[in-house]
């Protein structure tokens, strides 16, 4: 009996800070303090038990004791989204979508020019050994002799 007094004290306790915080009128000092300052409080798990001097993991658990409390906090909490914020969103999603695709084919097309460039190094520098070869070749052979060609006139 004497528990039940009790959670029914903490309800209460609860659901007339979530009162208060809705009306604008915390009685917390630090509350009161952020009130002033930004000219609004939020009303969450948190300043509802800030407000009400009770833990907040009495509301914040899956599993409360106090359901009815959570219920009202988590409706009060919702964010309202109007008609345009959901056309919004689809759009933004729509253009997400299409900027992944751009991304994934410049990502393809970035790729293939890597390995055109290395392909290129590579044949360059077996060119390169290639010419080299056969330029200490032509040096070291006595037999091979360059010839001239008459100037043009």
């Amino acid at each position: 009996m004497a528990e039940n007094r009790r959670r029914a004290e903490i309800e209460t306790d609860f659901l007339m800070a979530i009162e208060r915080l809705v009306s604008g009128r915390p009685t917390h000092p630090a509350l009161k303090k952020r009130k002033e300052e930004t000219g609004r409080l939020a009303i969450n798990i948190s300043n509802v038990a800030l407000e009400a001097g009770r833990s907040r993991t009495l509301i914040a658990t899956r599993d409360t004791t106090y359901p009815t409390v959570k219920h009202r906090l988590m409706e009060l909490a919702k964010p309202h989204a109007s008609r345009g914020t959901a056309t919004t969103i689809i759009d933004l999603r729509a253009e997400l979508s299409e900027t992944r695709k751009q991304l994934k084919m410049a990502l393809a097309e970035a790729a293939g020019h890597f390995h055109a460039r290395v392909n290129a190094e590579r044949d360059a520098a077996r060119w390169r050994q290639a010419y080299e070869r056969l330029s200490s070749k032509r040096g070291s052979d006595a037999n091979i002799v360059m010839l001239k060609s008459p100037p043009a006139q």
